[in-house]
């Protein structure tokens, strides 16, 4: 059984404050190819603008490319990253924000229609371009969003500026995009046909997992688990494992001065090969690799931390690596 409950590389910055449920930051990067968001996730979601350059943004499985002037919104607890497509300098701003910043659970109906739906399914992430209307206004309002956390930066008057902004964009992005898995009650059903399977792997990622005892978990036949265990995630149950096994291994890398063929043991792996094969598959470099970058980053964060960006602190976060 796992012993070490902390999730698997959870930001550590916090973007939030009792006083302001958001932050923004704009972080401009140089023409490296190599990552210029790292891979994380946070409790927060947000929306990221594209002021100048090309990115390829993965949401968990999902990649969108952001060209010049696009935005794409990130549900909370997803992971993702970014990388540099065209290899000459860009700058991006993000303005990350608490759901509650939407509507409070006191306001239970409110809650229950416009936030519950990101916090409790797999709603994607969407992409913003200017090619359709609706998406044309969110990334208007978006701009306008980032300017007012600006110029409101030390001065919580104008929080209610900011907030009325925020629930512009999120109108529009239920209206068009989130309330279609509001209505979705199989999908609904299927989440929680699915939840002690997937909490069974969370919690036991380093142990060998039998596909028998998963569907045992759903009250499904093993062949009707893997189909609806796709349908939900994206990812057959193997598949999901190694992710959850290889997000463990970035968090180790980071984090500690372990050998690498030990911290495929502790993440599930029978050998090191294997380790190295699914890394490279998923993270897209070498263990050693995302060690070396990950380190250099997070020194760059910690000589960085304060001195650019936008809202309440600050550099907001992703930006840089977590650790």
């Amino acid at each position: 059984m796992r012993k070490d409950t902390e999730p698997p590389y959870l930001e550590s910055i916090p973007h939030i404050t009792k006083d302001l449920p958001y932050s923004a930051h704009t972080c401009q990067y140089g023409t490296s190819p190599e990552e210029v968001i790292y891979l994380h996730w946070h409790p927060e979601a947000e929306f990221l603008y594209l002021v100048q350059g090309s990115l390829s943004v993965m949401v968990e499985q999902e990649e969108v490319i952001l060209n010049q002037g696009d935005a794409v919104f990130i549900p909370p607890n997803r992971l993702h990253r970014a990388r540099n497509r065209s290899r000459s300098p860009g700058s991006y701003q993000a303005f990350v924000l608490s759901p509650t910043l939407i509507a409070s659970p006191l306001e239970r109906p409110q809650f229950q229609k416009y936030v519950q739906p990101i916090l409790e399914y797999p709603v994607p992430c969407c992409h913003f371009t200017p090619k359709l209307d609706w998406q044309r206004d969110v990334i208007k309002y978006l701009k306008q969003l980032l300017l007012l956390a600006q110029r409101g930066e030390g001065d919580a008057d104008w929080g209610l500026a900011v907030t009325g902004a925020a629930m512009v964009i999120w109108q529009l992005l239920y209206h068009y995009h989130i309330r279609q898995f509001r209505r979705d009650q199989a999908r609904q059903r299927l989440a929680a046909q699915m939840e002690k399977a997937l909490s069974f792997i969370h919690q036991n990622y380093e142990e060998e997992i039998r596909l028998p005892e998963l569907a045992d978990l759903a009250h499904l036949s093993e062949s009707q688990f893997c189909r609806s265990f796709k349908r939900l995630t994206g990812m057959t149950p193997f598949a999901y494992l190694n992710r959850c096994r290889i997000m463990q291994g970035c968090l180790l890398l980071a984090k500690t001065d372990k050998k690498i063929s030990e911290i495929g043991t502790r993440c599930g792996f029978n050998t090191v090969s294997y380790f190295n094969r699914e890394f490279l598959k998923i993270i897209r470099m070498t263990p050693s690799a995302y060690r070396r970058l990950a380190r250099e980053e997070t020194g760059h964060m910690s000589n960085e931390r304060g001195q650019t960006g936008l809202g309440w602190s600050g550099i907001g976060g992703d930006g840089h690596v977590v650790s």
